[in-house]
């Protein structure tokens, strides 16, 4: 059994959608706050407007396009580095063979964007991606060119995408990248697995600005099935990728750190005997938060946060427990923009359907909040980007008469405004003016 396939046997596929948050209003209304101070100490009584905190509220839906209504359409992961950009990708398929997609989000709308994988006579897929600029991203994957299932690679210029690396493999030989972190447009890393001698083992490639070539990076064992679902690099010199392995008897969490050197598999704690890790996001060297899924009655939501030296559980959120309803939950994705300020998306399945999942973390709780479905069909949500507190975007997919593209964005209420009433001093001294 592959670590990159689903425990649960349900698909879950989740990624966020853009929030706009007016911070420059917030920065507005601060400075009227200090300044009505200053006259209440001048002139005395005065009712003072303050705006309470933003609320988060809810994950809507935003229309995104697919390749034709009868064509099976899903995205797979998503990379912002605006609330005005973002790039998603994942694949179409019209019965026949499955093509790569690609859309982009101007601010306004979302638009498929030509892919360049028509040399690969069959099927190809894009896993994920990720962007620092509006001119340069980076979209992983795998394509078959006939002869086997080799590793895809495409980059994004600020114009068009090409291909870096496509075919080649050996024959019947699969390889394939579930994930890539860029920091710039001369260090990116992606990791996935490959088939050796009927097992799958870890897989790395790394971009020095003028090649990819590959980083050893170990596996459990020879034996074991080995796989690399997500990777989140701070820097050249530390990145951490997650997954899972199955020894035969369990399957467990996997976590491995790049030190700018070398890779090396750390320590991970697990909740029972079949846990794994879909999702990392890192903010720095002594802060990354892990998301997977583990099975207890039912499948629940499993998060990790590192702290510079270990992985520990933190208790996450499920569906269930909010809802009071029997459900399988996992999370696929997660982004922190700050320590204390992530976003996690997955799904979970009742009796009747999938559904959207959505929790944010800060800084010591997670907590579920409501999402919008497209339809009463299966919602599938799979990859969330956030470019800054509170703007963020999540994609996946919904089940119609064929699989449709879903794009939620995370929303943000104005802050309420409240009033407060300042009592006059005891004694008010009327201004001196000298000239």
């Amino acid at each position: 059994m592959s670590f990159h396939a689903s425990f649960s046997g349900w698909n879950i596929l989740a990624v966020f959608l853009p929030i706009q948050y007016n911070k420059r209003m917030r920065i507005a209304h601060s400075s009227i706050a200090r300044l009505a101070v200053v006259v209440v100490a001048v002139f005395g009584l005065l009712a003072v407007a303050v705006p309470a905190d933003a609320v988060t509220t809810t994950a809507t839906i935003i229309p995104s396009p697919n390749s034709s209504p009868t064509d099976g359409n899903i995205l797979k992961s998503v990379s912002c580095v605006s609330s005005s950009w973002c790039v998603a990708v994942g694949e179409s398929n019209d019965g026949t063979a499955s093509q790569a997609l690609v859309e982009m989000w101007d601010g306004t709308t979302w638009s498929i964007v030509p892919s360049p994988t028509s040399q690969l006579i069959n099927d190809s897929t894009l896993n994920s991606v990720s962007c620092v600029s509006v001119s340069w991203c980076v979209a992983v994957g795998s394509g078959s060119d006939g002869v086997a299932t080799s590793e895809l690679i495409e980059a994004w210029d600020g114009s068009s995408w090409s291909i870096q690396r496509a075919g080649g493999g050996l024959s019947g030989m699969h390889e394939e990248l579930n994930s890539v972190s860029c920091v710039s447009v001369s260090w990116c890393v992606a990791v996935g697995f490959y088939t050796y001698a009927f097992h799958d083992q870890n897989l790395d490639e790394a971009w020095d600005g003028t090649s990819w070539h590959k980083n050893m990076v170990p596996s459990t064992s020879p034996t074991d099935d080995n796989g690399l679902n997500s990777v989140s690099c701070v820097s050249v010199s530390w990145c951490v990728a997650v997954g899972g392995y199955d020894d035969g008897s369990a399957n467990r969490t996997l976590v491995t750190s790049w030190d700018g050197m070398t890779w090396t598999i750390s320590p991970s704690p697990n909740e029972s005997s079949r846990d794994r890790l879909t999702g990392v996001s890192c903010v720095s060297v002594t802060f990354c938060l892990a998301v997977g899924t583990y099975l207890d009655s039912d499948w629940r939501t499993l998060a990790e946060v590192w702290n510079g030296t270990t992985w520990s559980v933190v208790p996450s959120a499920n569906a269930a427990d909010e809802n009071g309803i029997v459900a399988n939950d996992e999370l696929d994705s997660v982004s922190c923009v700050t320590a204390s300020s992530c976003m996690a998306v997955g799904n979970y399945k009742t009796v009747a359907a999938g559904q959207n999942l959505v929790e944010t973390w800060d800084g010591s709780t997670w907590s579920v909040m409501p999402s919008e479905n497209a339809g009463t069909d299966n919602n599938f949500l799979v990859a969330v980007s956030c470019a800054a507190d509170a703007s963020c975007v999540a994609v996946g997919h919904y089940v119609s008469d064929a699989n449709q593209t879903l794009v939620l964005s995370l929303t943000e209420s104005e802050p309420p405004i409240t009033t407060t009433t300042s009592a006059p001093p005891a004694d008010p001294v009327a201004p001196a003016f000298t000239g």
